[in-house]
């Protein structure tokens, strides 16, 4: 079976010699060892096809990649010149694939695979919109099966000890997990903060995990293509939810919310003037009210003041308690 598959490249090659021109300056090969102690060898190419030829692409990408001595390509066309930018990315994790994307406000689309049985297998592919480099919006996701799913989930399971201690995650590799289903039933409480805390190099991703898959029903900061207010803290106090939020791109307030996803029982503002406002406790005022928010995990909740004596402590539930994470783009 190796010696046909190494042929029908050959083969493909040699048809596209005399049509195609191969960019010097897109080859890129790297090795990589995985965790589970495979060697990858992986190269990729940009080409493109001849003008004069009747094609409807302009050229077509080339990912060949050797593990354990076993051979496998991944080629796809490329219709427009959309993307200025194109490579290819890996991870110890097994998976690898091709980013593509364009500086600023253009779109993201990374296509993911792996070997399963010894086959290249999708596992799906994903386009974000962007704006000023950052993820914005919900995703485009194409090529998403069950099982892909199932592969996905393993994979975190497997390697689960790995990427939520020492293990870096680079860009690519972080929004792998966004294409199953059901991650979050994957991932305690407590692995949820390490996870997002492992992403905070990436704020515009640590802040989609938050708010769109492990805090979807609880968060009340906004999160949409026109406005993303990132999620700078929250935590569960009965049956409500406190939220501290701030604009991700625009220099604005540090917004107080206290309620539920139906009905915001307080809203308060308090203006951003550095990063130094985000510091244990953080207070906001109304009248001769003081609402100081306590951020540390053991005893995270909020201290209600009136005429500077305390009334109440409204203590966060234990588990509920999200990570401090405060990385606006405007700073």
């Amino acid at each position: 079976m190796k010696k046909i598959i190494i042929f029908s490249v050959l083969l493909a090659n040699f048809a596209f010699a005399n049509t195609t021109k191969c960019d010097e300056d897109s080859f890129e090969e790297v090795n990589v060892t995985t965790f589970s102690g495979s060697h990858m060898n992986l190269k990729y190419q940009y080409c493109s096809y001849s003008k004069t030829e009747p094609i409807d692409y302009i050229g077509y990408q080339l990912l060949t990649i050797k593990v354990d001595n076993q051979l496998y390509t991944y080629k796809t066309n490329v219709s427009d010149n959309e993307y200025s930018s194109r490579k290819m990315f890996y991870s110890k994790l097994g998976v690898f694939g091709i980013a593509e994307a364009d500086t600023g406000n253009s779109p993201l689309t990374i296509t993911y695979l792996t070997i399963k049985n010894n086959k290249l297998f999708l596992l799906g592919k994903i386009t974000f919109e962007r704006r000023m480099g950052n993820i914005i919006g919900e995703p485009y996701i194409e090529n998403r099966s069950d099982e892909a799913n199932k592969i996905i989930d393993n994979i975190f399971l497997l390697n689960k000890k790995n990427i939520l201690r020492e293990y870096t995650l680079n860009y690519y590799e972080g929004f792998l997990f966004i294409l199953a289903d059901k991650f979050k039933q994957n991932v305690s409480k407590y692995e949820i903060n390490h996870f997002l805390v492992k992403l905070s190099e990436y704020p515009d991703l640590s802040n989609f995990y938050r708010q769109k898959i492990f805090f979807k029903d609880h968060s009340l900061c906004t999160y949409n293509k026109n406005l993303i207010e990132m999620d700078a803290f929250g935590c569960q106090i009965g049956n409500k939810q406190l939220s501290i939020c701030y604009n991700y791109f625009d220099k604005g307030d540090l917004i107080y919310r206290y309620g539920n996803k139906n009905k915001i029982e307080l809203e308060l503002r308090k203006e951003i003037l550095d990063q130094k406002v985000l510091i244990n406790s953080l207070v906001f005022k109304k009248n001769i009210w003081n609402y100081e928010v306590n951020t540390y995990p053991e005893n995270a909740g909020i201290l209600i003041k009136k005429n500077d004596e305390n009334i109440t402590f409204l203590k966060c539930e234990n588990d509920s308690v999200e990570p401090l994470i405060f990385e606006p783009i405007w700073d």
